[in-house]
Order: structure tokens, then C-alpha cells, then sequence
């Protein structure tokens, strides 16, 4: 699992050349706004909370 932690919107990614199967996030401030796959095939995560505040998101990969 990768994760990626940043202001509002964070994107988790993928080794080159794995898959993403799955992701989330965790934020101790805002409500949830987006969570979502990226990429095609995909190959990261995108997180984005209502609020300027930290937000986590996570990536599960697997090598293709």
C-alpha cells in the first residue's frame, strides 16, 4: 500500500507498471468529498476533502 498526504486533494501512486485494485483515505477535518481510482488502466488514487486541511489517501496495487 502506498499513501500520499497533502492539502485538500492528495493522489497515491502506483509503482511503474502496477495496478491499482483498490484505495481510500483518512482526514481528521472536512467531510469527504471525492475519493476515486486514476489512470487507465489505473495506477493511483485521488482523495479531496471540503476543507484546506490535510487529507491521506491510500493506494492498494498489484503487479499486472
Amino acid at each position: 500500500m502506498r499513501t500520499a498526504t497533502a492539502d485538500r486533494t492528495a493522489t497515491a501512486e502506483c509503482d511503474d507498471g502496477d495496478v491499482a485494485v483498490g484505495g481510500g483515505f483518512s482526514t481528521d477535518n472536512g467531510s469527504m468529498r471525492d475519493s476515486f481510482p486514476v489512470g487507465t488502466p489505473p495506477d493511483g488514487w485521488t482523495a479531496t476533502t471540503t476543507a484546506n486541511q490535510p487529507i491521506t489517501a491510500f493506494v492498494v496495487c498489484v503487479t499486472q
